[in-house]
């Protein structure tokens, strides 16, 4: 209930803000990418008590229409060059939008999930990794994980390689195995499997206890009919 309403409350002061900068009654934050740059490196220090600082690229598109600027770019604390994130800010709603709160969260999701789903004799997990979109929501390490999960819209991705040399129907077998301890994780996770540099099947299987989403397990069949299919489109990168 508190996030909703906090929610909900940011939504008002959002709409609030476009207006009176719209009508030019409260005064752009930023004019120029110098500025951006400055409002979204102080907007971070103050939303996560820390220095940041800009390690990738960036991208400002001076738009003169009803929402003005954008800017774009990757950032990381000073102290912790390796935690890069997402961030975005638009001219007249100066509100800043980013995913760097995820790390809050990471390790505990990821070793959860890595304790469920393990590489095996016919698919190696290549990469398992948080991901989570952008957002004004300041998240911080005394929030609850299961709260960040439901309303953060973050998901789990695993990219997987599968042996070679075996028959389609062969490796509907080894998916539908693999993929099993998924529907129990606690989290949205994607699945993508690769036999060889073509990716054979790909999925979104839901958070465990979801009930606003119907939770099937995939049979054989389907799983095969997905590598058919997938295999008649290949190339595929997901």
């Amino acid at each position: 209930m508190l996030y909703e309403i906090v929610s909900l409350i940011m939504r008002i002061t959002f709409y609030i803000t476009v207006l009176l900068r719209v009508c030019n009654i409260a005064p752009d934050p930023f004019t120029t990418q110098e500025e951006a740059r400055e409002f979204v490196l102080e907007s971070l220090q103050s939303k996560y008590g820390q220095e940041f600082q800009i390690v990738g690229d960036e991208e400002y598109d001076d738009d003169p229409t009803l929402l003005g600027s954008t800017y774009v770019c990757e950032v990381a604390p000073k102290d912790d060059p390796e935690k890069t994130a997402d961030a975005h800010v638009i001219q007249k709603t100066a509100i800043l939008h980013d995913n760097w709160g995820a790390y809050y969260f990471r390790e505990e999701i990821e070793t959860a999930v890595k304790e469920k789903i393990q590489s095996n004799s016919n698919i190696t997990i290549e990469k398992l990794s948080l991901k989570a979109p952008i957002t004004s929501v300041a998240w911080t390490e005394e929030d609850d994980l299961e709260t960040y999960i439901e309303n953060s819209g973050a998901y789990v991705r695993i990219d997987a390689k599968i042996i070679e040399g075996k028959s389609d129907e062969e490796y509907a077998e080894m998916i539908k195995e693999f993929i099993e301890p998924v529907y129990e994780l606690e989290v949205d996770t994607d699945i993508a499997i690769k036999e060889g540099r073509d990716t054979i099947f790909f999925a979104t299987i839901a958070a465990a206890g979801d009930g606003d989403t119907e939770r099937k397990p995939f049979t054989t069949e389907q799983i095969l009919q997905e590598i058919e299919s997938n295999r008649s489109l290949a190339p595929l990168k997901y």
